[in-house]
Order: C-alpha cells, then sequence, then structure tokens
C-alpha cells in the first residue's frame, strides 16, 4: 500500500484499506474499499470443555471452537474457517508419566481417550491453533473411575515368629496398579491340611498373629482392597517354632511279658500336641519299693526291656522329645511272671517229742521267690 495509507478496521482477520483517487479530470471523489485476509492467532480457548462417557481407563472429551462473544455469527464464522486444529494434552497428577500430546484437525469436535488408569486424576488442555500460532489453553481435571486393584500387594515378609504367632508385614500394590485409593487389606490364614483359620481386613501395613500351633505350616495371604473390589493375593508360608510336646504318648501297651522281660510300645501324641517333630522317646521304668532301675531313649514306638525281677511290678513311662524339649509321659504298670524259687526255705529246724516232730522253716529271701509262694512240699524219711 502507498506510504500513508490509512487502515480502518481490523476485524475477523480482513484488514479494510480506504483511500481517495481522482478518474480522468473529474473532479469527483469515490471511496474504494479493498480487503486482504490476515491470519490471526485464537485470542481464546476451545469453549464448552465438557466430558462424558467416563470408565476406568476411557474418557470423551468435547469442545466448540473458541467463542467471540462480540462477533457476528458472519465474523465468528471466519474466525473458525482460519483455525487448523486443536491440540489436546494430558498427564496423570499423581503418576510419574510424561505427558501425552495428540493434535486433532479443526473439525474434530470429540474425542475420546483411552488406556487411562484407574482411578487417577487427570489435567486435561486444550488449544486451538492457526497457521499464525497457538491460542490459549481451555483445561479440566478428571478422575478416572476406580476398579479393583491390578497388582499384588509387595514386599510380604514374615518380620517376627515363634511358637505361638508371627508378624506379618507388606507394601502398598504398585501406584500404577493400585487402580484408586487403597482403603484396607484382606488377611487370610490357612493351615496344611486344614481350612481356612483367619479371614480379616485391615487398614495397617502388617498384621500380629496369634493362637498359633507350635511347629505348623501357615500360609499367609495378602491383597489390597479400594472402594471398586479386592486384587490379587501375594501369599507367603512360614512354620511356627517348636514347643516341648504338650500330649503324652498314646496307646502305651505291655504287648508281651515273661518272667524276666517284657515288651512295650505305644503311638506318637495327637499331631496338633507334637509341637515340633518328634525325634525320640524316653522310657523310664521303675520298680516298687525301689528307685529309677531304667532311664533310656529311644527313637522307636517300642521298647524290649530285659534283666528283670520275676513277678515284680514294674512301672514304664514314656514321654515324646522334639527339638524343643519333653512333653509330659503316659505310664503302664506290669508284673512279671513268676517263676519257681531260686533258693531255699530259710530256717529250716525240727524239734522232736514223744513220737512227733515238729518242723518250721522261713520263706526264701524275697528276692528270690520270684512269686508268691501257694504251697510247700516236705519229704521225710526214716534214716535206718
Amino acid at each position: 500500500l502507498p506510504e500513508g495509507t490509512n487502515l480502518t478496521e481490523l476485524v475477523c482477520g480482513y484488514v479494510s484499506v480506504s483511500y481517495e483517487f481522482n478518474v480522468s479530470d473529474c473532479d469527483i471523489t469515490r471511496d474504494y474499499i479493498c480487503s486482504k485476509e490476515v491470519i490471526l492467532i485464537p485470542s481464546f480457548g476451545p469453549g464448552n470443555l465438557s466430558v462424558s462417557d467416563l470408565t476406568s481407563t476411557n474418557v470423551t472429551i468435547s469442545w466448540i471452537p473458541p467463542q467471540y462473544p462480540s462477533y457476528s455469527q458472519q465474523q465468528q464464522q471466519q474466525r473458525d474457517d482460519q483455525l487448523t486444529g486443536y491440540t489436546l494434552t494430558y498427564s496423570g497428577v499423581e503418576l510419574d508419566i510424561n505427558e501425552v500430546r495428540n493434535v486433532y484437525s479443526a473439525d474434530t469436535l470429540s474425542v475420546t481417550l483411552t488406556g487411562l488408569e484407574e482411578g487417577i486424576q487427570y489435567t486435561i488442555q486444550l488449544n486451538a491453533f492457526t497457521n499464525a500460532g497457538t491460542g490459549p489453553a481451555t483445561s479440566t481435571n478428571i478422575t478416572t473411575l476406580e476398579s479393583a486393584p491390578s497388582g499384588e500387594v509387595q514386599n510380604l515378609t514374615v518380620v517376627e515368629v515363634n511358637s505361638r504367632g508371627m508378624i506379618v508385614s507388606w507394601s502398598s500394590p504398585a501406584t500404577i496398579l493400585q487402580n484408586g485409593e487403597i482403603i484396607s487389606y484382606r488377611v487370610v490364614v490357612t493351615r496344611t491340611g486344614s481350612s481356612v483359620v483367619l479371614n480379616t481386613t485391615t487398614e495397617s501395613l502388617c498384621y500380629s498373629l496369634s493362637d498359633l500351633y507350635p511347629h505348623v505350616n501357615y500360609t499367609v495371604s495378602v491383597s489390597a482392597i479400594n472402594s471398586a473390589g479386592e486384587g490379587p493375593s501375594l501369599s507367603i508360608s512360614q512354620i511356627t517354632d517348636s514347643e516341648a510336646p504338650s500330649g503324652e504318648v498314646q496307646n502305651l501297651t505291655v504287648v508281651e511279658v515273661n518272667s524276666r522281660g517284657m515288651i512295650v510300645s505305644w503311638n506318637s501324641p495327637a499331631t496338633r500336641l507334637q509341637n515340633g517333630e518328634i525325634i525320640s522317646y524316653r522310657v523310664v521304668v521303675t520298680r516298687t519299693g525301689s528307685s529309677v532301675v531304667l532311664n533310656t531313649t529311644t527313637e522307636s514306638l517300642c521298647y524290649s526291656l530285659s534283666d528283670l525281677y520275676p513277678h515284680v511290678n514294674y512301672t514304664v513311662s514314656v514321654s515324646a522329645i522334639n527339638s524343643a524339649g519333653e512333653g509330659p509321659a503316659l505310664s503302664i504298670s506290669q508284673i512279671t511272671d513268676s517263676e519257681v524259687p531260686s533258693s531255699e526255705v530259710r530256717n529250716l529246724t525240727a524239734v522232736a517229742q514223744s513220737g512227733t516232730i515238729t518242723i518250721s522253716w522261713s520263706s526264701p529271701v524275697m528276692n528270690d521267690l520270684n512269686g508268691v509262694p501257694t504251697r510247700y512240699t516236705l519229704r521225710y524219711s526214716g534214716v535206718e
């Protein structure tokens, strides 16, 4: 344009130029308008930014072109026609992930974002742009719906164990797998060969188990829970410490007896009372009126006693032993069989008087009786 051209109007990307000139010796002055399009940067962000069809992983975003309240319908259309497209960016507020940027054509006014993370707040920004540049953003925040956690708890560990309890601890699932706010944890405890012995929830990251049995293999399973449901569980197994057996041996029996020995047998204590692996049994034998005559251990479930005395009452006591100690004893008494006396009667005397002989004696010593005397046999004859 010539120097000094007067720019009188700038509307909708068009420049109106007004200038005067003479036509062929006429004194008539006329105005001629010349218009030239100028591409402008959008002054406003896209309008009516709205969210619909929100799920745990998807959301639909809709909008309209930037709106100019003071423009006529024609002028608004002219600005719409200048648009080249839209830039949509979004990122998770709580996730350490890269910002995602998508570019859409000018005639796109709705898009569906997929592959989002469950239960996460996202910031969404939308800019309109022309060939001249990018306009201001319109923003909104959305939070995807929660779904049950898709990840297991982490670092499940037994931090302390004894014969009657244990403490387990864990960490929350990875943030990206929580799919919402974790509100509690389910703790399920099972015992080998048994059903569930505990099913409870806790808001803590550890749990103390009590009232367990010694030397039993327990499996502890922990799963995370949010408002949408329960996630997969992670399990750990732990054998509680041993205790001395709390139960007696069972079925203690004398299976064979004679005058000089006997064989006794038994079964292990009830499994739940063993409190550990039974490694041996203590056998203690006492004789009535005497001290202990035998104190020994055996790994067998029977024991053969020998070198006993005939017709003596013996008490046999058996107790189970594990690595933690010795349990209570169970006892049984048995009298050995009799034998013929092993020594003569004592103090044998004879007194003759008026054709009568009085004979008297004492029993053999107690240890030689080998039983209870039932009768005495007397034999006599004349010498001459």
